[in-house]
C-alpha cells in the first residue's frame, strides 16, 4: 500500500475513505505516511484520523495520546473539533462544542450537534463579546422554556424577557436570541439569566467593564512622563504553595525608592487554604484584597483591580505562580523608563514563552526558587538594563506604563477566562507607537499555570481565532521573530556567566560524531545516577570553539568558548565543573589547548567507542600495540566511577596507563575488544533470549533510520529496489524524513515518523513488522537496536566487528566490504525466506 510522498492531500482523502470502509489497518498506514510528509510539525487532522483508526483497532490508550497531540498541534482544526465532539469523555466533548458553536465556517450539522452537546449539561449557553462600551452576542437556551435577562450595573438591575429568533440557523435545536447591552461608565456590569424573575439564576456572565471605566477620565493623566508609584495586580485562584511563594517574593522587594502596593484578586477560589492565605496577607502593609463573587478569569480580574488604580500608577500584572527575584520591581521600572517610547516590559523567565531561558518557548523546569536567584544574578551581570524589542509582551509578569493604561484602559474581555488577552493589549499598544520589550537583566520564576485544564483546548482555539481576526499579520510576524530569535545571543551570554553545574562525566567529541549516539550514551549514564554533560569541538567560520551541552539535539542551551581566544576561561570553566571522568569519543591532540587542559586538571580519561567510523578507528589505532588496555562490557555505568588515568602528552597518543575502553553497546564492545586485545575472538552473547520468537504476527519489512546520512540513504534506496523486484510488501521507513529524498519517491516506501522510544515500539507492533533493517555501515543505532532485541524482531545489519558477532537465530549479517547492491540482494532473499 505504498503511496507517493508528494501526494499528501490525496493521502488524507484516502485515510477518510479507508475509515468509512472499515479498513482501520489501511487507514493507520496511510495516516503514518501522511504524517511523514508533514515535516513542519502540523498534521493535526491526520493525528485525529490516526486516533480514529487506533480506536477501531482496539488501541484506546494510543488513540487518546494521538487525540491529545492533535489538540496541542492545532486546537482550531475543524476535523480535530469534529472528532473531539464524538469523544467518550464529557469534558473533551464540551471543550470542542464551544468553539464549534461560534465557528461560522463550520458545517451547520456540526454546529447543531455542538449546541445539543452543550445544552445537555447547561441550561444556557452564551457567545458574548465586549466591543468598547457595548456587550453584544447571542444567547441560546433549551426549547420550550422562557428566559429572562437581568443586567445589573452599579446596583441598578434592568430586566428584559428574551424573545427567540425563529430565523436563526440553530433555531431548530434551541432558542436563540440576540443580546446588546450598553456598559457606559457606571462600573462593572453583571448579567444573569432566569427562567422565573422571582427565582434563582440559571446562568451568569461578567463582570464586564467599559473602556471608560477601566481607563479613568483623561483629566487624571499624570503630568510627568515618569509615574510616581506602582500597582502590582495578582489574580489568584489555585495552588496555595505557588501563591505563597509569589507573595513572599513581593514582601522581599525592599529598598524600593517609590511608592508601591499590591492588589490581590481572589477569583472566587474554592480552596479554603488559599482563602486563608489571602486573608492573612490582606492584613499586611501594602496588600489589599478584592474577592470576586464568581470566577471570572484572568482578564476580568485584572480589569476589576484596574478600577481601583490611582492616578499616575504604573502597573505590573503578575501571575500568582510567578516568583520575583530581589530588586525586580526596581529594575523593571528602570528598564521601562530607559526610553520614552517603551510601553510594556517582560522579563526573562524559566517559563515565559518567547522570553524563556535557557531554552526558548519551553518550560525550563525550576527545581528550587534558588535556581531563579542564580539565573537572575547572572542576567543582571550580563544584561543590566538592556532591552530587546518583541512583537508582544507576556502576561505572567508584565510591566505597563501609566500613560499606556490611561490610553488603552484594561484588558479585553473578549478573551473570556484566559489566553491571548495580554497579546491583544500589547499589539494595541504598538498601534499607538509604544514598544514591547524584554528586559535582559531580570529573570522571574514561573512555575506554570495549572488552571483551565480541560477548558484550555477550547479557550486557545477561540481566542487565537479572535486575535488573528484583529491583527491579521501577527501570526507570520511572530513566526519570523522566533526564527530570528534576537534573544539568543543574550541567552548564551547569561549561560556563560552562570557557574557550571557539578558534572561527574564529560562526553567529549567533535561535531562530526553522531549526536544521536552521544545523547544515548548520556542518557544511559544519567539513568545510572551520574551527572553528565556533552562537550563538542566545532568550527564557526575560521574559529574553533568548544560547546557544552545537556543534549546535542537541543543545541540552544550550549555554552561556547573560543579555543584559541579564551583558553584561560575554558580551563576555569572545566575546573569549576568538578569533573570525575572524561569519555573521549574522538582523537585529541594532547599538545592542543583542550588536551593540555585535561592534562593540567589531571582528569581521568577513558576512550569511548560509539561506532566503527573514522573517529573510533583512530582511537583504537592508538591502543592496538598496548596490551595493558582492555575493553569493558559494562555499557550502563553504575553510580561509582571507575578510575582511569589522565591523558598523556606524547605524540597525540594516549598514555600506557590508560586502561579502559568504554563501548556504547555489545556490538561496539566486540569491535573494540578485537582491536584492543590483539584480535582475540569473542563470540557475541545476544542480550535477551536468542531463541525468543516475535511478539506478534509480522508481515512487513521495516527500515530503521533514526539518523539520516547520505550513505544510509543510498543503502536504503538499494534495499527498497531489491524488495520491490522480489515482490515484497512495501518497505516501512521509521525515522525523520526529508521530503525531497529519492527514497521517499519510490513506489514501495511508506514513511513512519516517531519521536519517543515507546512510539517506535508501538509502531513496529501496529504495522506488523516481520523483520527490520539497519542501514548503517559503521554504527549500531541506539536505542533502536536494543528495542529490536527486546521485541525479538529479526534484524539485518552490517557486522563491522570483524565476524566476532554470532547474532541471533534469524538475523541477517552483512559484511562491511559488500556493496550496497549485494547487501540489498541478500536482505531481499533473507526477508522472503522469513515471510
Amino acid at each position: 500500500m505504498a503511496r507517493r510522498f508528494t501526494e499528501p492531500d490525496a493521502l488524507s482523502r484516502e485515510i477518510v475513505q479507508a475509515l468509512s470502509q472499515g479498513d482501520a489497518q489501511a487507514a493507520l498506514q496511510l495516516a503514518d505516511c501522511r504524517l511523514g510528509h508533514d515535516r513542519a510539525g502540523r498534521g493535526a487532522r491526520e493525528h485525529m484520523l490516526r486516533s480514529a483508526a487506533l480506536y477501531r483497532l482496539g488501541e484506546s490508550k494510543l488513540a487518546e495520546r494521538e487525540s491529545e497531540r492533535a489538540r496541542q498541534l492545532d486546537p482550531r482544526e475543524l476535523s480535530v473539533l469534529a472528532l473531539s465532539l464524538a469523544d467518550t469523555a464529557e469534558e473533551i466533548r464540551l471543550s470542542a462544542a464551544r468553539p464549534l458553536l461560534t465557528m461560522a465556517t463550520a458545517p451547520l450539522a456540526l454546529r447543531r450537534r455542538a449546541l445539543e452537546t452543550l445544552l445537555e449539561v447547561n441550561s444556557v449557553e452564551m457567545d458574548l463579546h465586549r466591543s468598547r462600551d457595548w456587550l453584544h452576542g447571542w444567547v441560546y437556551w433549551r426549547l420550550g422554556q422562557p428566559l429572562s435577562c437581568c443586567v445589573d450595573q452599579a446596583g441598578e438591575p434592568l430586566w428584559t424577557t428574551l424573545l427567540p429568533d425563529p430565523a436563526h440557523p440553530l433555531a431548530a435545536e434551541a432558542n436563540a436570541a440576540q443580546l446588546s447591552v450598553y456598559l457606559g461608565a457606571g462600573g462593572p456590569c453583571h448579567v444573569s439569566f432566569h427562567e422565573d424573575p422571582a427565582g434563582d439564576s440559571i446562568a451568569k456572565a461578567g463582570p464586564y467593564v467599559s473602556s471608560q471605566f477601566a481607563s479613568g477620565a483623561p483629566a487624571q493623566r499624570p503630568a510627568s512622563p515618569t509615574a510616581s508609584s506602582l500597582l502590582v495586580i495578582v489574580p489568584a485562584f489555585e495552588d496555595v504553595d505557588a501563591t505563597r511563594q509569589c507573595l513572599e517574593s513581593l514582601l522581599a522587594q525592599i529598598d524600593v525608592p517609590f511608592a508601591w502596593r499590591v492588589i490581590i484578586v481572589n477569583d472566587a477560589s474554592p480552596n479554603r487554604d488559599l482563602n486563608d492565605l489571602l486573608f492573612f496577607y490582606e492584613a499586611m502593609e501594602r496588600f489589599e484584597l478584592i474577592s470576586n463573587s464568581k470566577n471570572v478569569g484572568f482578564s476580568s480580574s485584572i480589569n476589576i483591580a484596574l478600577g481601583h488604580r490611582r492616578s499616575g500608577e504604573d502597573v505590573v500584572l503578575l501571575n500568582s505562580d510567578a516568583v520575583l527575584p530581589a530588586g525586580a520591581l526596581l529594575r523593571l521600572r528602570a528598564s521601562a523608563y530607559g526610553s520614552d517610547d517603551i510601553g510594556t516590559v517582560t522579563p526573562l523567565s524559566n517559563n515565559g514563552e518567547q522570553c524563556s531561558f535557557p531554552l526558548k518557548n519551553q518550560n525550563n523546569l525550576m527545581h528550587e526558587v534558588s535556581d531563579i536567584a542564580h539565573w537572575d544574578a547572572a542576567a543582571a551581570t550580563c544584561g543590566a538594563l538592556n532591552v530587546v524589542d518583541m512583537p508582544n509582551g507576556v502576561g505572567f509578569c508584565l510591566f505597563i506604563k501609566a500613560e499606556l493604561i490611561q490610553r488603552l484602559g484594561g484588558l479585553s474581555d473578549d478573551y473570556g477566562r484566559g489566553y491571548y488577552e495580554d497579546v491583544d493589549f500589547c499589539l494595541k499598544a504598538r498601534r499607538l507607537g509604544f514598544r514591547n520589550v524584554c528586559a535582559i537583566g531580570i529573570v522571574v520564576g514561573h512555575w506554570g499555570s495549572r488552571s483551565f485544564r480541560a477548558d484550555k483546548f477550547a479557550l486557545v482555539h477561540r481566542n487565537l481565532g479572535r486575535l488573528e481576526a484583529r491583527f491579521p499579520g501577527y501570526k507570520l510576524e511572530f513566526a519570523a521573530y522566533l526564527a530570528r530569535d534576537p534573544l539568543a545571543v543574550w541567552r548564551r551570554r547569561i549561560l556563560r556567566a552562570l557557574p557550571p553545574a557539578p558534572t561527574d562525566v564529560l562526553l567529549l567529541a567533535d561535531i562530526s560524531t553522531l549526536g544521536h549516539l552521544l545523547d544515548f550514551r548520556a542518557r544511559l549514564l544519567r539513568e545510572a545516577g551520574l551527572k553528565v554533560r556533552i562537550m563538542t569541538i566545532e568550527r564557526q567560520g575560521e574559529e574553533a570553539v568548544v560547546c557544552f551541552h545537556e543534549s546535542v539535539a537541543a543545541r540552544s542551551d550550549a555554552v561556547r568558548f573560543s579555543i584559541e581566544g579564551e583558553p584561560g576561561a575554558l580551563e576555569g570553566y572545566m575546573r569549576a565543573m568538578g569533573l570525575q571522568r572524561v569519555e573521549l569519543a574522538t582523537p585529541l591532540d594532547p599538545h592542543g589547548v583542550v588536551g593540555q587542559i585535561l592534562t593540567t586538571l589531571e582528569i581521568a580519561t577513558d576512550l569511548l567507542i560509539l561506532d566503527a567510523g573514522p573517529s573510533s578507528r583512530s582511537l583504537l589505532a592508538m591502543t592496538a600495540t598496548r596490551p595493558g588496555i582492555r575493553a569493558t562490557p559494562n555499557v550502563k555505568a553504575g553510580p561509582r566511577l571507575a578510575h582511569s588515568s589522565r591523558l598523556a602528552a606524547h605524540g597525540g597518543a594516549v598514555d600506557d596507563e590508560v586502561r579502559r575502553l568504554r563501548a556504547l553497546n555489545t556490538v561496539t564492545y566486540r569491535f573494540a575488544a578485537q582491536a584492543a586485545e590483539g584480535n582475540r575472538r569473542v563470540m557475541w552473547e545476544a542480550e535477551g533470549d536468542p531463541a525468543a520468537t516475535l511478539h506478534w504476527t509480522g508481515v512487513r519489512p521495516a527500515l530503521l533510520m533514526p539518523v539520516w546520512t547520505g550513505a544510509s540513504h543510498e543503502f536504503a534506496c538499494a534495499v527498497a529496489h531489491a524488495l520491490r523486484e522480489r515482490g515484497a510488501p512495501s518497505l516501512l521507513v521509521f525515522g525523520p524524513l526529508i521530503e525531497t529524498a529519492p527514497l521517499l519517491r519510490m513506489g514501495n516506501v511508506e514513511p513512519v515518523p516517531y519521536r519517543e522510544d515507546w512510539e517506535l515500539e508501538e509502531g513496529l507492533r501496529l504495522h506488523q513488522v516481520r523483520a527490520a533493517i539497519l542501514p548503517y555501515r559503521t554504527m549500531m543505532p541506539e536505542p533502536e537496536h536494543d528495542l529490536l532485541l527486546k521485541c525479538a524482531i529479526p534484524c539485518a545489519f552490517v557486522d563491522f566487528s570483524g565476524r566476532l558477532l554470532r547474532g541471533r537465530r534469524g538475523d541477517c549479517r552483512l559484511l562491511p566490504d559488500w556493496s550496497d547492491a549485494i547487501c540489498a540482494r541478500n536482505i531481499a532473499s533473507w526477508y522472503m525466506r522469513l515471510s
